[in-house]
């Protein structure tokens, strides 16, 4: 028995799957809203990040655990984070609806790469920092990802986690 074209064989039908599911919703709620007369925000412009920065630039935007240090980052540190990072994705050849896939637990870092993908204008792709190499590598050929950021390692439980070698 050839263990490697089974997995490989059951990946695919996943992948399949997956992409049916993901057309067939995506074509059905179209579909009753444009029945319905919907029309979906049409000529508007609104960057959703540009809002998460209107509250006082010294106040608190995140409280954070870091080494086991409790963490403040203002709202002006934050954007300013955002900015730095989405002009690096900008720079590397990164355009609005580019998919870019995240590997990595939700930490202060990957609260300013998502936040920095939107300001842009592309899509995250969340992938959780549990996952195997297949697992991220299927979720990555279905989404089409460009690129993705990572990180080497993370501690949890006073554990520390290899991530950057599962990619």
């Amino acid at each position: 028995v050839d263990v490697n074209n089974i997995m490989d064989n059951t990946i695919e039908l996943k992948r399949a799957e997956l992409q049916n599911a993901i057309d067939s919703y995506i074509s059905s709620t179209f579909n009753d809203a444009t029945a319905a007369g919907c029309v979906y925000a049409k000529d508007a412009k609104l960057n959703i990040v540009d809002s998460c920065f209107l509250a006082n630039k010294g106040s608190n935007a995140i409280t954070y655990d870091h080494n086991g240090h409790i963490q403040h980052l203002t709202y002006d540190e934050l954007e300013q984070k955002v900015h730095s990072f989405s002009s690096n994705l900008i720079n590397i050849g990164v355009v609005s609806q580019d998919k870019i896939g995240i590997f990595m637990p939700m930490n202060i870092d990957a609260i300013v790469a998502y936040l920095a993908i939107m300001k842009i204008g592309a899509i995250a792709v969340s992938i959780a920092d549990s996952f195997s190499s297949n697992e991220i590598q299927l979720r990555l050929d279905i989404s089409e990802s460009k690129h993705l950021i990572t990180q080497k390692t993370f501690i949890r439980a006073g554990k520390t986690i290899q991530l950057y070698a599962k990619t």
